[in-house]
């Protein structure tokens, strides 16, 4: 089991790589920092949408967990399909390291997140998303320059579906 939390920690090292190739941050949040803040916007928001924030939590603290093992891969870097793959190994190798029952629990969380066909599931996708364009706000408050986030805008319209975090994501925007 230490293997597998010294793992989990790595993520504070792992830098968040679509702010460094796509604006250009110098020192971007990490993948742990992501997931945090993350927690903050599932724990809450999740009781306002009464989904079972328990599992929300435990989704947001799985759904990048394979990256501190194999980095934070942008689509660029490899196509959506392959990084499904490696992550779904990657993260099975990692459970594997703990109690059977906690690992096959975990792994169903994980399948859930990953076919998102949970509301839980698809909430913390969305969550993902809703968590990036409050970092964009974050990074455009403390930049001397106009920052190109339409890329990231567009994907969190696109990929944003409940009412309450559209709600959120609107007032978002008017901040950048």
């Amino acid at each position: 089991m230490l293997d597998f939390f010294e793992q989990a920690a790595n993520l504070k090292n792992i830098k968040r790589q679509g702010w460094i190739d796509k604006l250009g941050i110098k020192n971007p949040e990490s993948v742990a920092e992501h997931c945090y803040s993350m927690s903050v916007l599932g724990m809450v928001l999740s009781e306002l949408e009464n989904l079972d924030t328990s599992t929300v939590l435990k989704m947001v603290i799985l759904h990048d967990l394979a990256e501190s093992r194999i980095g934070d891969i942008t689509p660029e870097q490899m196509n959506q399909e392959k990084k499904n793959q490696l992550e779904d190994i990657t993260i099975c190798k990692m459970l594997d390291q703990l109690p059977k029952n906690i690992s096959v629990k975990y792994k169903k969380i994980w399948n859930d997140y990953k076919e998102k066909q949970t509301a839980e599931s698809i909430f913390v996708h969305e969550i993902d998303k809703l968590e990036m364009i409050l970092q964009a706000v974050i990074y455009s408050k403390n930049s001397s320059f106009d920052l190109q986030l339409d890329t990231f805008v567009k994907t969190a319209q696109k990929e944003i579906q409940n009412k309450r975090l559209k709600e959120i994501l609107a007032k978002l925007l008017q901040m950048i």
